[in-house]
């Protein structure tokens, strides 16, 4: 766990404070997954366009919006809005499954899965409105 370079980092032998850090880090992540699924569930009743949706992901964070970054978000939010994945504690493992499930469709072809990625954001478009700024544009949303 050193070897992250995280100051004041519990070493490995001091199992207690390696159960309190890790602890901490599962319920941070676990507060995120629950804040994107919100946000994901409420940009469709909002109708939020992607980029306006993707900003709003990543406000506050060193993230850059890309447009590949905003293809992913309209896969997310598809899923959702066709009913694809429950919105219930399985969320994320059922997204996960999801993408299993197109990675073995498509038996690993990157050129066809980058394909249905682009469509994916194509349909949020229909949904949701296009984008508004260009995806270089969007970088100070995210402030």
């Amino acid at each position: 766990m050193r070897t992250m370079a995280i100051p004041d980092m519990p070493i490995e032998e001091d199992q207690a404070k390696v159960k309190i850090f890790s602890s901490a880090v599962s319920l941070i992540l676990s507060e995120i997954h629950a804040n994107i699924k919100k946000k994901l569930i409420q940009s469709i009743k909002d109708t939020l366009n992607n980029g306006e949706l993707t900003a709003v992901l990543v406000l506050n964070t060193n993230i850059t919006i890309t447009i590949q970054l905003c293809r992913h978000v309209a896969w997310l939010r598809s899923l959702i809005h066709m009913g694809a994945v429950k919105i219930n504690e399985d969320f994320w493992d059922n997204v996960d499954v999801k993408l299993v499930q197109m990675h073995l469709l498509f038996k690993g072809n990157l050129a066809i899965l980058n394909k249905a990625f682009i469509n994916f954001l194509k349909d949020d478009h229909k949904h949701y409105g296009a984008l508004k700024k260009k995806v270089a544009d969007m970088t100070s949303l995210t402030g």
